[in-house]
């Protein structure tokens, strides 16, 4: 079988503004996403074949726990703000946003995750439930241990309708900026752990072939932030 990517010679530098970012191979095993199992997502999802229906389905299984929070009317997705009001997610044509659908509430750093899906493929907005300002992010968030550091993901490596790979954000008191973004064309980025404030393990798809079949596979990276 042939590769898209030898993932052991996988060793990078990259400069994101003032900030180093090394990757390296890691030998890490699978480890469950932040906000639900493995297990309970393959669960909530396995009878849909659509991304969108998918993320429908996770978050009326969050609504059980985030529900006073976060409210669903028809197609329409509404967050609770730190002050009492509601912020409806509205969708911009310009962009082909067909609809929003919400993950996860990080409580102790007040932002919402929230999917958004387009004509194809999708991206990830960034809620502040204290001032309602929402920031476009390319996947899902990963928030570092003190939450000064998000990793956004992506994996798309087939269809290239959504970015793959990985983007670096900077939480300063609920002002993010983002640092940079690193889009390889060969593999994508599914989930990650933090290990600590500044070094996290990346989970990664790729594709390996031959003339006969073709088939996916992970592997593990050591991203480390200086």
């Amino acid at each position: 079988m042939k590769r898209w990517i030898e993932s052991n010679s996988l060793d990078t530098t990259l400069i994101f503004k003032d900030k180093t970012i090394q990757l390296k191979p890691s030998s890490s095993g699978d480890f469950d996403p932040y906000f639900l199992s493995n297990e309970l997502i393959n669960s909530l999802t396995k009878d849909f074949g659509n991304f969108y229906k998918k993320s429908l389905a996770i978050e009326e299984y969050q609504l059980g726990k985030f529900g006073s929070r976060v409210r669903r009317e028809g197609n329409e997705l509404f967050v609770k703000l730190d002050d009492g009001s509601w912020l409806q997610l509205r969708t911009n044509p310009n962009y082909d946003e067909v609809g929003h659908t919400f993950e996860y509430y990080f409580d102790k750093i007040g932002f919402y995750s929230i999917r958004v899906q387009w004509g194809e493929g999708n991206g990830y907005k960034l809620v502040n439930s204290k001032t309602g300002k929402v920031t476009d992010i390319i996947g899902r968030p990963f928030f570092s241990p003190d939450g000064t550091f998000i990793v956004a993901l992506g994996n798309d490596i087939e269809a290239g309708y959504s970015t793959n790979g990985f983007q670096l954000l900077s939480n300063n008191s609920g002002s993010i900026i983002g640092l940079g973004i690193f889009s390889p064309t060969s593999w994508g980025c599914e989930s990650a752990i933090w290990l600590s404030n500044n070094k996290l393990t990346l989970k990664n798809e790729s594709l390996e072939y031959s003339n006969t079949n073709s088939n996916y596979f992970n592997f593990y990276t050591e991203l480390v932030i200086k």
